[in-house]
């Protein structure tokens, strides 16, 4: 009787052990499970941070071009409003000097005010 008890207590015990060899292997499996879903989300991580860096410098670079063609927009229209003015400014001194006696006075002020 005590014989058949062991035996049934080592049959439990190896029955313990098999269900423990068989965990471990389940819990091995799922360490490489998990580093591989690791190892994903890292790749994806730095997937996701190369994208936005990407769009960061297209964004720096579509600015800058902005910010060139508007200074190109500002440079040409006060180009054209400079233009404008040197013809107000000949044409009066045009019309000034059509006097003799101011033909002095005339070159005079444009002297002083270069």
């Amino acid at each position: 009787q005590r014989l058949i008890s062991k035996m049934e207590e080592r049959k439990q015990i190896f029955a313990k052990l098999q269900k423990l060899v068989g965990l471990e292997g389940h819990l091995k499996t799922l360490q490489n499970d998990v580093g591989i879903v690791k190892k994903n989300v890292e790749s994806a991580l730095n997937d996701a941070k190369s994208r936005s860096d990407t769009v960061f410098q297209q964004l720096a670079t579509n600015q800058a071009q902005l910010m060139a063609k508007e200074r190109e927009t500002l440079e040409s229209q006060l180009s054209k409003r400079l233009h404008e003015k040197e013809l107000v400014v000949k044409k009066h001194i045009l019309q000034v000097v059509e006097y003799p006696a101011d033909k002095f006075i005339v070159l005079t002020v444009c002297l002083v005010v270069l």
